[in-house]
């Protein structure tokens, strides 16, 4: 799989994550993939999914997508905690990118595809663009993962080995029936690129 990407030995990977669980029902398997070769995995996850209102959700959301991680088999994400529905392509946002990207200097990046209908995913989509774009020859790899606008797919990544794993991590989300929905479209779009 690292050759097929580009990728050195021991890679580190980032992955921005606009909401709880969709860096795992968005590129789950993939990030499962590259654990077992041995790359280093940063998720972080930018907003609370809508949920900071709701008593309890947030704090769930967080115990949930921790379970997923473990199952995945990378530490605990980052959760920056801004409230859902908010983001926009801005200074702020792309200033937070620019310092998750300095720490961590990741080979690999990967972002929520630029073609998502959810102001939240496509903010993120943007902002990280925009921060690859300008970051000249240290810029790292960037792979886009799809959540609820299939992509015009260039690269297509065989997850077979880790499909149920990635089940497994999916079904920790409980807490949102939205989240529910959506794990069934992603997990019918991966049978679709299976096929």
């Amino acid at each position: 799989l690292l050759n097929q990407l580009g990728l050195i030995d021991n890679p580190r990977v980032l992955v921005l994550s606009p909401h709880p669980g969709a860096e795992i029902l968005g590129c789950g398997g993939l990030i499962a993939l590259l654990v077992r070769g041995g790359a280093s995995i940063q998720v972080e996850i930018v907003t609370d999914g809508g949920f900071s209102q709701q008593d309890g959700d947030f704090p769930k959301l967080i115990e949930e997508s921790r379970a997923a991680a473990a199952i995945i088999g990378y530490s605990d994400p980052c959760y920056w905690g801004w409230p859902g529905r908010s983001l926009r392509l801005n200074r702020v946002l792309i200033d937070q990118i620019t310092l998750r990207l300095d720490r961590f200097q990741p080979h690999l990046l990967l972002i929520p595809s630029p073609w998502e209908t959810h102001p939240d995913q496509l903010a993120v989509a943007s902002a990280a663009i925009e921060v690859v774009r300008t970051s000249g020859p240290a810029a790292p790899q960037v792979l886009f993962y799809e959540l609820e606008v299939p992509l015009q797919a260039n690269k297509l990544i065989d997850i077979s080995a880790v499909a149920e794993r990635k089940s497994q991590a999916v079904a920790c989300f409980r807490t949102e029936s939205a989240a529910r929905q959506q794990a069934r479209s992603i997990i019918g779009l991966n049978t679709y690129r299976a096929y």
